[in-house]
């Protein structure tokens, strides 16, 4: 077998690895072997060996090397004494950026678009079982919604350690809203009806999903995604003009109206955690928001922004040191490794976007930035995991190269060339 073709191989299972619990569990060689084989480490350093032997200029890339100052930084730290390394939150972020990254300029910088197509094709129908897989592990059992996420070991009451396994991950739950964006443009362009329905029925199927999960976050991002994907950019003008007549109207409404909306939401909603958020919700409108007793889940969030804020406050260059509230990201970032520690991540993340928005076609630039900016917004509402990087590094540019399965005279495409594009190598 050509290189090329193992190379695409391992890059589906890493897919699956990466992207569906399930999939790690039913993939593997132990009950054959005795030994699993497939574990996503060994998958991952068999697969950054095999690009480094086909592509080693990806490996020297601006952004890949933005990505080892990061590293080294991250080291000196670890070596300083004055960090908590054994905090799980210390390097947490690292690992998936260096994959993604190097990931996705291997097939771009190869020119090998279509196999890249066809790797993110793969990955979206991995993504769609999982979550068909979590909406009736959900619709079984509504209340473990809360519970299992990201905890493979309690299985309890569920009939079996598959329910375990099939219920979607935080990460998963928290990012495949963003997915939503680029498959609105993609329907735009797609003249098939089988596809247009194909991607009508994938939406439908997030949704679903990310509701049923019951994490209020999540649920409010697929809801913007969707809002503003379907507007577009020449109609985006108008959605910020009815979104700012709705916020006016919402303050105009009197307070009583507006708690006893969210009570009404509370009582009909049959999901506990969901439910009790539309009360608390009601209840800090009704009576306001006081983070020194805070007596709501709303108000348990809330005063986490000033403990971060005040921490930073207290060194703004290094950071306190230690995790202060994991749960906002961006602000818990700021206050545990300081500017030292954030700004190469905000670099890193700024120059692959830049990258990536300058090789698509301008159509796609809005969608794109809609998906990314929300997700930086959404780290300023809720903790974001390792994984969860994936997402915009790695998919949602790579669903830009979806336009390449179309037919089979695209320019460039295929393995017709193993050029680097020497765009990114500085």
């Amino acid at each position: 077998m050509k290189l090329n073709k193992t190379i695409d191989i391992l890059a589906i299972i890493v897919m699956g690895l990466i992207f569906s619990r399930l999939f790690t569990v039913l993939f593997t060689t132990k009950p054959i072997l005795g030994v699993n084989l497939i574990k996503r480490d060994y998958v991952l350093y068999l697969f950054y060996f095999l690009i480094f032997i086909r592509a080693p200029q990806v490996y020297f890339t601006g952004t890949m090397k933005l990505i080892y100052l990061y590293y080294i930084i991250f080291f000196l730290m670890r070596i300083s004494g004055y960090y908590d390394t054994q905090n799980q939150w210390f390097m947490e972020w690292h690992y998936p950026i260096f994959s993604a990254v190097l990931i996705h300029n291997y097939y771009v910088y190869s020119r090998d678009q279509r196999s890249y197509a066809r790797v993110i094709l793969a990955t979206l129908i991995i993504i769609a079982i999982t979550a068909i897989v979590n909406i009736y592990v959900l619709i079984r059992y509504p209340e473990v919604a809360r519970q299992l996420f990201g905890d493979e070991s309690v299985v309890g009451g569920l009939g079996g350690p598959i329910y375990s396994i099939g219920l979607g991950t935080y990460a998963l739950t928290s990012s495949i809203p963003f997915i939503i964006p680029m498959l609105i443009a993609f329907y735009r362009v797609v003249q098939r009806t089988s596809l247009r329905i194909a991607v009508v029925v994938f939406i439908a199927i997030i949704l679903a999903s990310v509701f049923m999960s019951a994490i209020t976050a999540p649920i409010l991002m697929a809801a913007l995604c969707l809002l503003f994907a379907l507007a577009g950019r020449k109609r985006l003008g108008a959605s910020i003009l009815a979104s700012a007549v709705l916020l006016l109207v919402i303050v105009i409404v009197p307070t009583s109206v507006k708690s006893d909306f969210f009570y009404s939401i509370s009582n009909v909603v049959t999901q506990k955690d969901l439910s009790r958020k539309m009360r608390d919700i009601g209840y800090v409108i009704e009576t306001g928001i006081d983070t020194s007793n805070p007596m709501s889940t709303v108000e348990h969030r809330a005063e986490r922004i000033p403990q971060n804020l005040k921490a930073f406050a207290t060194n703004p260059l290094f950071g306190t040191g230690y995790e202060i509230d994991s749960h906002i990201f961006w602000l818990n970032r700021l206050a545990q490794v300081g500017l030292l520690g954030t700004l190469p991540l905000v670099l890193i993340l700024y120059r692959h976007m830049k990258l990536c928005l300058r090789r698509y076609d301008p159509y796609y630039h809005f969608y794109m930035l809609v998906s990314f900016l929300l997700f930086i917004v959404l780290g300023f509402m809720k903790n974001t995991t390792g994984r969860m990087f994936y997402y915009p590094l790695l998919l949602i540019p790579g669903m830009y190269y979806l336009r390449y399965l179309k037919n089979d005279d695209e320019s460039d495409t295929g393995h017709k060339s193993s050029t680097i594009v020497a765009e990114d190598v500085k």
